[in-house]
C-alpha cells in the first residue's frame, strides 16, 4: 500500500484498484503503458472521503502500467502489475 503525502492510499491486487481518500476531492486516476501511452482514464471527477475499488480489468489486459493518481494538490505515480 502506498501512504501518499496528498491523502491518497492506494493499492493495485490482481484485477482490482483499491484506494483511499482522507478527504474528499476531485481526482483524476490513469493507466499508461509501458511506452507512455495512456491506456485507460479510470476516475475523472469527484470522490467522497473513504475507501473505494474498482475492477480495472475490463479497462486494459494483463500486463505492467503506471497508474496516475492526482488531485489539485499533487500528483502521484505508483507501478502496477494486473494478473
Amino acid at each position: 500500500m502506498t501512504h501518499g503525502a496528498n491523502g491518497f492510499f492506494v493499492r493495485a491486487c490482481g484485477k482490482a484498484l483499491s484506494y483511499k481518500l482522507e478527504k474528499g476531492a476531485d481526482i483524476k486516476i490513469s493507466l499508461y503503458d509501458v511506452l507512455g501511452r495512456k491506456a485507460a482514464s479510470v476516475v475523472n471527477g469527484h470522490q467522497f472521503a473513504g475507501k473505494h475499488s474498482l475492477d480495472i480489468s475490463r479497462l486494459v489486459g494483463k500486463g505492467v502500467y503506471l497508474c496516475t493518481f492526482e488531485n489539485a494538490r499533487a500528483r502521484e505515480v505508483q507501478r502496477i502489475v494486473l494478473k
